[in-house]
């Protein structure tokens, strides 16, 4: 089957002149595919491509990510006994950039990326054990003069082997809480990763990224994005997960924690000029959802830095900049709630911290006031933000809507006032969107619609 999506914008300036929410402002790549898939039992392929447009007239072109036309993928998983699976994931991309960095290393070129491995599941009714082996290889074909940007080698390649073992063990009892029976389990996990070092200075970044640090990465053969680089690693993850069942098998409860323990030190970087970590363990990460009703529920999530790292401070008033010691604090902290109302009304609040980033409550709802008039409101409070570069106290008000909607049999109206922040200049505007539909035909200003699925965690 084909599938694609087209966007372009007539210039840069384009949604700051014309946008109506932070998120239309807050648009600053468009990007544009078209790929034809296929598939079949064991495999699956396709071939596209992808492009971008710069929309942010406060940044260079140079910050577009690369072209990459065209690319072709080809997976495969496939048994070959009841235990033991033989996969192979495939890439091959064409990278183009238009405007590199000045004086960088963004040079034009091709990639082929070959990842073969088998994978064994050894489980029973309280225990898995799952080795995997895997081979990877990633070669590059760099074009026009690629010694201009820093590279000797034309055809740089790297190749490693990547070992891995899962195992876990699952424990359970039955206890009651709050005079309701549960069944209680009580999970350790214990996951080893083997990738030896290999040198990857002489490969060019394509799109390769560090990714965000969270439960799910303790288990990653790969902390980065994309295929050009590949992390060397000799760790151990603990982690530890304990859930409540109900009679129905409903998981009311759940609580992990996890960490990295670091054998040797992390010497592959995604930046060329970064120096290779030395910590003995990663974050802390803990998550815990609750619930306890079919209408209420609670999701959380918090990292904790254990490690002692050299860094600098700047005071946000003198802008004098001393010498720190960082770590040891909380990188990250989530909390969110969410109850139902009726059938069709629905309430959240949020709490997100990220250290040096932001920190900011959200709160929204929809209530019903009858069958077909409703209420919609959400109020986003920043206590920090990054205001000139700076991280500090902001406490303001991000977004504050207020709105009503009305549904029959054949229309439906939304008419909703908004005052928010309207792009990164910190501005604050006001706007009313207004939105008439006729159900099965079409509707005057769908955005808003969208808007509010965006906005509020659960509209329908």
């Amino acid at each position: 089957y084909f599938s694609t999506s087209i966007n372009r914008a007539s210039d840069n300036q384009y949604f700051r002149d014309f946008n109506n929410d932070l998120y239309t402002a807050a648009t600053g790549l468009l990007g544009s595919s078209a790929y034809i898939y296929g598939n079949g039992t064991w495999w699956h392929a396709s071939l596209g491509a992808d492009t971008y447009q710069n929309t942010d007239a406060g940044l260079f072109n140079y910050v577009v990510p690369y072209k990459r036309w065209p690319r072709a993928t080809f997976n495969v998983d496939t048994p070959i006994a009841p235990w033991l699976q033989f996969g192979m994931d495939n890439e091959a991309v064409a990278f183009r950039k238009t405007d590199p960095v000045p004086e960088g290393r963004q040079v034009d070129g091709n990639r082929l990326d070959l990842y073969p491995y088998l994978s064994a599941d050894f489980q029973g009714a309280s225990w898995f054990v799952r080795p995997k082996l895997a081979y990877r290889y990633t070669g590059y074909e760099l074009v026009d003069d690629y010694q201009s940007f820093g590279f000797k080698d034309r055809t740089p390649s790297r190749s490693l082997p990547i070992a891995s073992i899962d195992s876990g063990l699952i424990f359970d009892r039955m206890t009651s809480l709050f005079g309701t029976s549960y069944t209680q389990t009580l999970e350790p996990r214990l996951y080893y990763l083997y990738v030896p070092y290999r040198n990857q200075d002489n490969l060019p970044l394509f799109d390769t990224s560090l990714m965000s640090f969270d439960f799910w990465q303790l288990f990653s053969p790969n902390q980065f994005s994309g295929a050009d680089r590949q992390m060397n690693a000799n760790n151990l993850t603990a982690a530890l997960t304990t859930r409540l069942l109900d009679d129905n098998g409903v998981e009311r409860v759940s609580a992990s924690i996890g960490q990295i323990r670091y054998f040797s030190e992390q010497k592959v970087q995604a930046s060329y000029a970064s120096t290779p970590t030395n910590f003995n363990g990663s974050d802390y990460v803990a998550q815990f959802a609750v619930q306890l009703s079919d209408k209420w529920k609670l999701d959380s999530a918090y990292q904790w830095n254990p490690n002692k790292v050299n860094g600098f401070i700047q005071d946000p008033k003198t802008l004098a900049v001393t010498a720190a010691v960082l770590g040891r604090d909380t990188d990250l902290a989530t909390v969110s709630l969410q109850g139902r109302i009726a059938t069709d009304g629905i309430v959240n609040f949020s709490y997100r911290y990220r250290r040096g980033v932001t920190e900011q409550f959200d709160t929204s709802a929809v209530y019903p006031l009858s069958d077909r008039w409703r209420l919609l409101g959400r109020w986003v409070f920043a206590r920090k933000d990054i205001i000139d570069g700076i991280f500090q106290p902001s406490h303001r008000t991000v977004e504050a809507d207020l709105g009503v909607q009305y549904e029959g049999c054949c229309v439906a109206v939304s008419l909703i006032g908004r005052h928010y922040v309207s792009d990164y200049t910190r501005v604050t505007s006001n706007a009313i969107m207004f939105e008439f539909q006729f159900k099965g035909l079409g509707s005057i200003n769908p955005q808003t619609s969208d808007y509010l699925r965006r906005a509020i965690l659960g509209y329908q």
